[in-house]
């Protein structure tokens, strides 16, 4: 759906900024990047990704630095 709906009006703006706030060990803003930057071609250098979230454990600094995911 992103692919159809939300990048043809994407490709209009000069620069755009995410916030996915909530996003725990970061799966979905890194999934959103990559699909971004397939579908986006060199607008893709105006897209800022801002991922939030409250982690006192600090489990999940290594998973998110790695980019690695199940």
């Amino acid at each position: 759906m992103i692919r159809d709906y939300v990048i043809p009006e994407l490709r209009s703006r000069r620069y755009i900024h995410i916030w996915d706030a909530g996003c725990a060990m970061g799966p979905e803003p890194y999934s959103l990047a990559m699909v971004l930057r397939e579908n986006m071609g060199m607008i893709f250098r105006n897209v800022k990704i801002h991922a939030t979230d409250i982690d006192n454990s600090n489990l999940f600094g290594d998973i998110i630095k790695k980019g690695v995911y199940p």
